[in-house]
């Protein structure tokens, strides 16, 4: 289940409760969301040094299906995000 609408607040709430690898693949995610939106399973395991079936476990942990719900549900956060300081900033 999703604690969130926002799944990088998601991923900053759960992390705690997470397994060893699935925190490295966390923080790589959150260190780099325009890497995690566009990197192919491989490169995300390899970058953040766990391995595939880590990732989905990682997604489903998340209430997410797969990575590719996860990487959608990235760039919806960093949209909306984007959105919001750009209103923010222009008031």
């Amino acid at each position: 289940m999703i604690l969130s609408d926002d799944i990088i607040s998601t991923i900053h709430e759960k992390k705690d409760s997470l397994s060893k690898s699935e925190k490295h693949l966390s923080e790589a995610i959150l260190a780099d969301v325009n890497f995690a939106i566009q990197a192919t399973t491989k490169e995300m395991a390899i970058k953040s040094g766990v391995s595939s079936p880590t990732i989905t476990r990682f997604c489903r942990s998340l209430g997410l299906k797969g990575l590719k719900e996860l990487k959608v549900k990235l760039a919806q956060s960093l949209s909306v995000g984007n959105r919001y300081v750009k209103l923010n900033v222009g008031s």
